[in-house]
C-alpha cells in the first residue's frame, strides 16, 4: 500500500478499471443497485488487490466477483464521488454504525456513559477511539474495556485504539453525542 499524496483526493474515483500497467487490472470499481439514486448507491469493488474473505465472512463477493463496500457513492461523469455519512465509522473495508459503538462503549461495566469518535487515517480509513465516564468507584483501562468486548464476542475491527476518560459526553438538546466537540478537548 502507498500512502496517498497530500494533494490528491481522496473522494473522486475512476468508474470502471483502475491498471497500474498495461493489461493488469489492479481494481475495478461499479455501482450497486439503485444507481442515480440522490442518495448514491453501494460501491462495489474487485480486483486483486480486494479482500475476498472468508465464505462465512462479511466480504462474500457476488456472483461477478464484487464485494460490497457499504460506502454509498454517486455517478458523475465518468468517475463517482463517495459520500461520507456521519452515522457510520469507516475502518479497513467495514462500515460500523456510531449507535452500535457507543452502546457497546455504554455497556462497559466500569463506565457510567461513553460515545466513539474517529481520526482519519490514510490507511484504514477512521481510527476508532473510545471515551468513557468512569464510575467514581472503578477504574477502567483499554485492556478492560477489551476484555470486555472480547467476552462479550465482539469483532475485533470494533475495538477502539484508545481510551479516553472525561468528565462528561457533550451532547447536543436532541441527546445525539457532539463527536467534534470531544475531539476539540482533546
Amino acid at each position: 500500500m502507498l500512502r496517498r499524496g497530500l494533494r490528491s483526493d481522496p473522494s473522486e474515483l475512476p468508474l470502471g478499471h483502475r491498471a497500474p500497467g498495461v493489461g493488469a487490472v489492479f481494481v475495478e470499481t461499479n455501482l450497486g443497485p439503485q444507481a442515480g439514486d440522490a442518495a448514491g448507491s453501494e460501491l462495489l469493488l474487485r480486483g486483486p488487490v480486494v479482500s475476498q474473505g472468508r465464505t462465512d465472512g462479511p466480504l462474500i463477493p457476488d456472483a461477478h466477483g464484487f464485494v460490497r463496500t457499504g460506502l454509498r457513492a454517486v455517478g458523475d461523469g465518468p468517475g463517482l464521488r463517495v459520500k461520507r455519512d456521519s452515522e457510520l465509522v469507516q475502518y479497513g473495508g467495514f462500515a460500523i454504525a456510531v449507535s452500535e459503538l457507543d452502546a457497546l462503549y455504554q455497556s462497559f461495566p466500569g463506565s457510567l456513559d461513553g460515545a466513539c469518535f474517529t481520526l482519519f487515517d490514510p490507511m484504514v480509513g477512521d481510527r476508532i477511539f473510545a471515551a468513557v465516564v468512569p464510575r467514581p468507584d472503578a477504574a477502567v483501562s483499554l485492556q478492560a474495556l477489551h476484555d470486555f468486548l472480547a467476552a462479550r464476542e465482539v469483532a475485533s475491527y470494533k475495538f477502539p485504539d484508545r481510551l479516553l476518560v472525561v468528565r462528561e459526553i457533550p451532547r447536543d438538546a436532541q441527546g445525539r453525542v457532539l463527536r467534534n466537540e470531544i475531539l476539540r478537548r482533546v
